[in-house]
């Protein structure tokens, strides 16, 4: 099986233009997390390029959008800014001290409200019938 790799510019063109677009353009420049760049650096930079950055939902949201494109942008709660990841070391550490715990976190409270749906109003939605008898291990995080 041969795999292709997509690089920074394969992604980011792979978007249409607009705020999403330029915010990879500017972040492909930032490889790695000594380079990070604050939401207010980004909003000012978006802004010199045409965009008007109401408030910092829209960078989170154009960056969910770069990171389901396959981007590798990166943050973290310690230390303030997003940045284009450098290796996958990095990538590593977000998922493990970022995007996992989240996930555990909105699975346990799907399951939580699934059960009290069920206990409720006596019903098994097809979520929880997947669901609820799906473990979820902590240890790893």
């Amino acid at each position: 099986m041969t795999t292709i790799r997509r690089t920074r510019s394969d992604i980011i063109n792979s978007l249409p233009y607009g705020m999403t677009y330029q915010l990879g353009r500017i972040l492909e420049t930032r490889i790695g997390q000594n380079n990070a760049t604050t939401k207010s650096e980004l909003i000012e930079l978006l802004s010199q390029h045409g965009f008007q950055v109401k408030d910092e939902r829209s960078i989170r949201a154009s960056v969910h959008e770069l990171r389901q494109a396959g981007a590798p942008i990166l943050s973290s709660s310690g230390t303030a800014g997003y940045w284009w990841a450098a290796n996958s070391g990095e990538i590593e550490t977000f998922l493990n001290a970022e995007l996992r715990p989240r996930a555990t976190d909105l699975f346990k409270t799907l399951r939580a409200l699934e059960k009290a749906s069920s206990r409720e109003f006596g019903l098994r939605t097809a979520v929880q019938s997947l669901l609820m008898d799906v473990p979820i291990d902590n240890s790893r995080y």
